[in-house]
């Protein structure tokens, strides 16, 4: 399985958390089976977290989700206690979102990989593949294709037996929606399960990136940072002129109600002056360009005139 990166940082508040979004129509009662893949970061922490809520959230379309952890699948790479050392890890870091499946109710079931080569529906599904390697030139060169993409892990045979593996694995778990964070499976997997005419059907999953939620209080305090600077520029410089400049927006607010006939001098005046300002800015910078001995801007002057 292909492995991505994104920055994961804990204790995230929720509006800054991933969100869920499945490439097609999930189907009611689903078994979903969830393929977690070594050093994919978009498979632990709040990502995984993220999947998690969404499955508590819609818990009708969801009627049992099977975590399978590839750990043993990457003995073909990193070796045996590496791959399983991992599989322990991601079950630690991944332990409260496990412990929110038990407090909804959900049910599922956390499977390594060890338990899905170890069963009779698998050794049936390797024969397959393996006669389908064998025979069928089609799958001959998707399989050597990705492996030599991947050669550079562990060899060429090493990522043969990797592919050859996890597509029987995959095949083997029966029916089933099967995720992944992808539009689409490899090359390899999707290959078996179309050909074998067994195993769960594919749809991928994305994570939608968070999107700040609306804060008035957030928003109203920039818009007063914003009309502090430009009363500063237009003159109001001490906190007396700036109350003094609110104070008469506020009774023509009150008075008028939105009406700014008794207001319209002040802001007036307020525009000229932000314009003059301006002006007189870049009339500084310009004058010092053209007096410049070396014709260059420098810093110091870029801080001085900038606007």
């Amino acid at each position: 399985m292909a492995s991505f990166s994104i920055n994961n940082k804990n204790d995230m508040p929720e509006d800054y958390i991933n969100k869920i979004k499945f490439h097609s129509k999930l189907p009611e009662g689903s078994v979903l089976i969830y393929g977690v893949s070594k050093g994919n970061d978009r498979q632990t922490g709040d990502n995984f977290q993220a999947l998690v809520d969404w499955i508590i959230e819609n818990k009708s379309k969801v009627l049992e989700l099977k975590i399978v952890l590839s750990d043993l699948l990457h003995r073909f790479y990193v070796g045996e206690e590496e791959a399983l050392l991992w599989g322990k890890k991601w079950e630690e870091d991944n332990a409260g979102s496990i412990n929110k499946l038990n407090k909804a109710k959900v049910a599922y079931q956390l499977i390594n990989w060890k338990t899905v080569i170890e069963t009779t529906a698998y050794k049936q599904a390797k024969l397959d593949v393996n006669d389908l390697y064998d025979k069928d030139k089609g799958f001959v060169a998707v399989v050597e294709g990705l492996a030599n993409s991947h050669k550079h892990k562990a060899g060429f045979t090493a990522a043969v037996n990797y592919l050859l593996e996890e597509s029987a694995a995959i095949a083997s778990l029966g029916q089933g929606v099967l995720t992944y964070p992808s539009h689409e499976l490899n090359g390899a997997l999707h290959y078996t399960l179309g050909k074998l005419n067994c195993g769960p059907i594919y749809i991928g999953h994305m994570l939608i990136p968070p999107k700040l939620r609306y804060n008035p209080k957030k928003n109203l305090f920039q818009s007063m940072f914003k009309a502090m600077c430009a009363l500063d520029q237009a003159g109001h410089k001490s906190t007396q002129a700036k109350l003094s400049f609110f104070m008469q927006a506020i009774k023509a607010h009150e008075i008028a109600k939105n009406d700014s006939s008794l207001f319209s001098e002040e802001l007036t005046t307020l525009q000229e002056r932000c314009l003059n300002e301006t002006s007189s800015h870049r009339g500084g910078l310009e004058k010092e360009v053209v007096t410049s001995n070396d014709n260059k801007l420098t810093n110091s002057t870029l801080k001085r005139y900038s606007v």
